[in-house]
């Protein structure tokens, strides 16, 4: 039956064949629960509502697969074969349910939030109803099958006529059970879901909150961060700006020093050319003095009579030279 084997599928853990006795939802120790509801951040609150949705889908068809399977059981043929297959399929699917309800309940607890803890006493009292109802059925398709036993142990007529027509009544009256029995588990089942979704909306409020302020903080971060990137170009411009300035100083500074050194050197050498005739005459009143005797020497040559070639070598050689007069002045 695909609505079995839907539910079949979604049990994770247990024996699906011989489930064993009705598995009880667990308790929490101590019965205390939390007071103070716990604010999720955003990837926490993205990943409950995965593994909620997750649930949810998978916590459906284990309930259609448990609705299937008992309707079947409620209305399977008068054979004692027939109804053991349908009393077997009840109890797996159902036992499939409770697995899966009882991890709702417990990412429900991890929530630890108002709405949280409400959709987990909802979902308790549910399974509760819900292990009854499963308990009537199983005991009302046993006692059809010992009826069929003992109906078919009896060779009269009347006697076989008289079981069936218990047989029917019982059946009719197990019917009516059952129809009251999906009538209250539907209900329960709408009030869950109703806890859940005013849960869920509150969760999704505070997600759009989380979100908001995400964006906000974003937003001022880059902001900041633009501010920042602002001041420092502007530091690197004037630190530049004072490099540049340094350097020039340094260049023109470097300048000078160096001219001081040549003209220093320079002073030195006319002070030692001097001192060697041992006289002591000033370097500027020295400098117009040469400038005078190079003067007269030049005008000595141009007003003299062109000499023939012998006396004008010898005149050359007798000449004397600049160095020469400014001794003979000395």
């Amino acid at each position: 039956m695909e609505s079995h084997s839907s539910a079949g599928r979604d049990a994770e853990e247990g024996d699906l064949g011989n489930p064993g006795p009705p598995i009880q939802p667990q308790e929490d120790q101590g019965s205390s629960r939390p007071q103070r509801e716990v604010r999720l951040t955003q990837q926490a609150l993205e990943s409950y509502d995965a593994e909620k949705q997750d649930l949810d889908a998978r916590i459906q068809r284990a309930w259609d697969g448990v609705e299937a399977d008992i309707s079947e059981a409620a209305n399977a043929s008068d054979t004692v074969a027939s109804i053991q297959r349908a009393i077997q399929r009840v109890k797996v699917s159902s036992s499939s349910y409770k697995l899966l309800a009882n991890k709702y309940i417990s990412l429900l607890m991890k929530m630890k939030t108002d709405e949280g803890l409400e959709g987990v006493r909802t979902q308790e009292n549910f399974l509760e109803l819900l292990d009854d109802n499963v308990q009537a059925v199983i005991q009302d398709a046993i006692d059809h099958v010992e009826g069929l036993r003992e109906t078919r142990s009896q060779h009269s007529v009347s006697s076989r006529s008289t079981t069936r027509s218990k047989g029917s009544a019982h059946s009719k009256t197990s019917s009516t059970s059952m129809a009251a029995a999906q009538a209250r588990a539907a209900a329960e089942a709408a009030n869950a879901r109703i806890a859940y979704m005013a849960g869920e909306q509150a969760m999704l409020i505070e997600k759009a909150c989380i979100q908001e302020e995400a964006s906000i903080a974003t937003a001022a971060a880059r902001e900041q961060e633009s501010i920042l990137v602002a001041t420092a170009t502007r530091k690197k411009i004037e630190l530049d700006a004072k490099l540049s300035t340094l350097q020039l100083k340094k260049e023109a500074a470097a300048a000078r020093a160096q001219a001081e050194v040549l003209q220093a050197a320079a002073n030195q050498d006319k002070e030692e050319n001097w001192s060697e005739f041992g006289t002591q005459i000033p370097v500027k009143d020295r400098d117009q003095l040469t400038r005078k005797n190079i003067f007269d020497w030049s005008e000595q040559c141009i007003n003299a009579p062109p000499p023939n070639d012998t006396e004008q070598m010898v005149d050359v050689q007798a000449s004397p030279s600049p160095h020469q007069m400014n001794m003979n002045a000395v």
